[in-house]
């Protein structure tokens, strides 16, 4: 992972992720980014907004310690 980040809806933390992802919980202030994208699913799918919040979200991104280890070769 390079850079950016991904929120993954799940009951459990991700498991065998690369060290160059690190992982935590995200915060509300994550949530609350991503929340029109939310209600947009929550409206198609049918899925109560309560329903969708109810579990934890995982936020992933690079491991700042060393971004660019090993991105080309092995050291």
């Amino acid at each position: 992972m390079h850079g950016g980040e991904i929120l993954i809806r799940s009951d459990k933390t991700p498991k065998n992720l690369p060290k160059q992802v690190s992982i935590n919980v995200a915060s509300k202030q994550d949530i609350s980014r991503i929340e029109n994208i939310l209600e947009e699913f929550s409206s198609l799918f049918g899925v109560t907004m309560d329903e969708i919040l109810s579990r934890t979200f995982y936020r992933l991104t690079p491991n700042a310690k060393s971004p660019y280890k090993q991105l080309y070769t092995e050291n």
